[in-house]
């Protein structure tokens, strides 16, 4: 059973029922509680608001893809890539830092319009977060991938 009350206020007693089992909490007053709903993304601990930020990021890029004037073998090379790069940012452990990293630089280069879209990928705040957590070759990407994005004012 999984109960998340983001605020509770009783004046004695709070009775919660869900199925079989009954929770009775003798209150004594005023109390409230609060309590996130948190979740693991790429080793990191987040909310489900910035996993679908940045799931929202991924989804944009696709159609970016399926846009792009590139030939249909290119598409498709981008497209596996981007799932490459979801699948390493979305697992629950880490990821890895190799095979995410190929998979960003890949679609780096199919067109500027893809490579405007990995940067908005990796601008998500969890996904530096993510980042962090893969470690080194990670995070010298990322520094290099930010650093393009301040030179082109993007």
């Amino acid at each position: 059973m999984s109960i998340n009350i983001t605020t509770l206020s009783a004046g004695q007693n709070v009775q919660i029922t869900q199925g079989n089992a009954t929770l009775h909490i003798h209150t004594g007053g005023n109390h409230e509680q609060s309590n996130i709903n948190r979740i693991t993304v790429g080793g990191v601990e987040t909310t489900p608001q910035a996993r679908d930020n940045m799931i929202q990021q991924i989804r944009a890029a696709e159609q970016i893809i399926q846009d792009a004037p590139i030939d249909p073998d290119t598409r498709e090379e981008a497209q596996f890539n981007l799932a490459t790069l979801e699948t390493q940012l979305t697992q629950e452990r880490k990821p890895n830092a190799n095979i995410m990293v190929q998979a960003a630089k890949q679609l780096y280069r199919f067109s500027p319009a893809i490579a405007g879209a990995v940067i908005s990928i990796f601008s998500e705040p969890l996904v530096g977060q993510i980042v962090m957590a893969a470690g080194e070759t990670a995070m010298r990407f990322y520094e290099a991938l930010m650093n393009a994005k301040k030179s082109k004012g993007i």
